[in-house]
This record gives structure tokens, sequence and C-alpha cells, in this order.
């Protein structure tokens, strides 16, 4: 799994050329249904189309932003119970506020390659 996003139940998968192999392939159908049977959508985006920024992978994040606004309501429950963040206790900033950094440096990552700021090609 490469992202996870437990407000939307979403999983985001970035497909390099392993997932191409056969067995490869029976593990991930295998594991998206079981996710799906546990009402968790996978999202799979295939490197070359990232790399190429192809339609599929524009596509791809069309879908995700279609998830994310239909769970908008779940992401931003987080944002409205937070106080000063020194003021909260160690639990909520561990359970709630860890999670939401992580989503939204997640989004940015994709918004980074989206807009071709990051490049999966690149060396650096």
């Amino acid at each position: 799994m490469d992202f996870y996003i437990p407000q939307c139940r979403l999983v985001i998968e970035i497909d390099g050329a392993q997932h191409k192999e056969e067995a490869n392939r029976i593990l991930d159908r295998n594991r998206d249904e079981l996710l799906m049977e546990n009402g968790i959508s996978t999202i799979r985006i295939d490197a070359d189309d990232m790399r190429k920024r192809s339609e599929v992978f524009f596509d791809c994040i069309n879908s995700f932003k279609e998830v994310i606004r239909l769970n908008s309501n779940n992401l931003n429950a987080y944002f409205l119970n937070f106080k000063k963040y020194e003021d909260l206790e160690e639990e909520v900033k561990k359970n709630k506020l860890m999670p939401v950094a992580i989503i939204r440096f997640q989004l940015l990552i994709l918004k980074l390659i989206e807009f071709g700021y990051i490049k999966l090609d690149d060396e650096k």
C-alpha cells in the first residue's frame, strides 16, 4: 500500500513494473477484493502513466479528487476539533493530529506529482 486515507477508506497504489508480473497482478487483485469487501476502495496509478502524465493518470487523479470531495465531511471533522497545539493532549496529537498531517502530506505529494514539480524519473 503506497497511501491509505482512513477517513476516505481509500488506498492509492502507484504500480511500477513489478505489478505487471502475473503473480503480482493476482496478489494485487486479491488484496483489492479483500479491501473492497471491507469497504475500502483502491485507486491504482500506473507509474508509466504518471511519468508520461497521460490521460489515464489524470483520470486517476480526478477519481481521487472525487473520493476526497465525497468524504470531505470526514476530513473536515478533524479540523473543527483542534485547539492550540500545545493545549492538546498527547493522545489527541498522536491519534488525530498526526493522521491529518500525514493525509495533508500525501495530498501535497500527489499535487506536486500532478503539476510536474516531482518527477519519478529524477535522479535526485
